[in-house]
């Protein structure tokens, strides 16, 4: 494979498409891009085995030839499913979810979402128009966008697993939730999920966390207060908010853990605790 070809100013589904055949099939990682203007029979005539058309050509890889509901990312997926032998069974899970946004959104079924402005396809436009209507540097944005977002997913399939292993209790504040996990964005889940309050430690138990949601009306003062009396030597850390009490993380590197169990937070966050020595 010595060339990969895609329309003038890719689309996401073009993008993701060329992102993983480079990604994984080792017989196109060094092959050229070029991309080129399109027209009613689909731009060049495909009549070259070491060029692979995408989104052009009316190929294996372009929809345009009558394939509805499909899009140019789900064809080169199906195919690389068939090339590639996935060893983890995470990747797969958030490679599937991936695919599916791209082709939801090359579909029309995602345009009616708020802040439309902000999403990755618009971005990509507006990067196209950035950079002197450059679809090489679009293309090179959505590539390391994709990767970030393939990295999002792996992590989202990783915190199901978590989040089925979640205890639900009734806290001082109402309905909440405790559970250990390392993954991303597990409050805003909790959140969403109809949670106001979320206790959480990260596997290493050198992250813990208390967060309530940003329009709960929790205060979490008096949590404080007793935290800094049963584990006074750690660095936790109460945002000015009210609704966040942190130890540990990425950006409080140094600071001393806390030696408090997910156990003893969910208990401190029930009615009638007693304080006890538990460590």
């Amino acid at each position: 494979m010595n060339k990969i070809v895609t329309h003038l100013r890719p689309h996401l589904d073009d993008v993701c498409a060329l992102w993983l055949l480079k990604k994984y099939l080792p017989e196109a990682k060094d092959a050229q891009l070029d991309f080129i203007p399109t027209n009613e029979r689909g731009g060049d005539t495909v009549d070259d085995p070491n060029v692979v058309y995408v989104g052009v050509g009316r190929g294996q890889f372009d929809e345009h030839k009558g394939d509805v509901g499909q899009c140019a990312t789900t064809l080169v997926f199906e195919h690389i499913k068939k090339q590639v032998k996935f060893d983890d069974p995470l990747e797969l899970q958030a490679l599937e979810w991936l695919v599916e946004w791209v082709r939801l959104e090359d579909t029309g079924q995602l345009n009616k979402v708020q802040w439309r402005d902000f999403t990755v396809p618009v971005i990509l436009e507006y990067d196209f128009n950035l950079h002197d209507r450059s679809s090489a540097a679009a293309t090179e944005l959505g590539f390391r966008m994709l990767e970030a977002i393939l990295a999002g997913q792996k992590n989202a399939v990783a915190r199901e697993a978590d989040w089925a292993k979640r205890v639900e209790f009734e806290s001082i504040f109402g309905k909440a939730v405790g559970l250990e996990t390392d993954c991303r964005d597990i409050d805003s889940i909790a959140y969403f999920r109809g949670f106001d309050l979320i206790a959480y430690v990260n596997k290493e138990h050198t992250y813990h966390n208390i967060r309530a949601a940003a329009d709960s009306g929790i205060d979490l003062t008096p949590i404080y207060l007793q935290i800094k009396q049963v584990d006074p030597e750690a660095g936790w850390y109460f945002h000015h908010s009210k609704k966040m009490l942190i130890c540990g993380g990425d950006i409080t590197a140094g600071v001393k853990t806390s030696k408090l169990t997910l156990d003893w937070l969910i208990d401190m966050l029930t009615p009638n605790y007693v304080r006890k020595q538990r460590y």
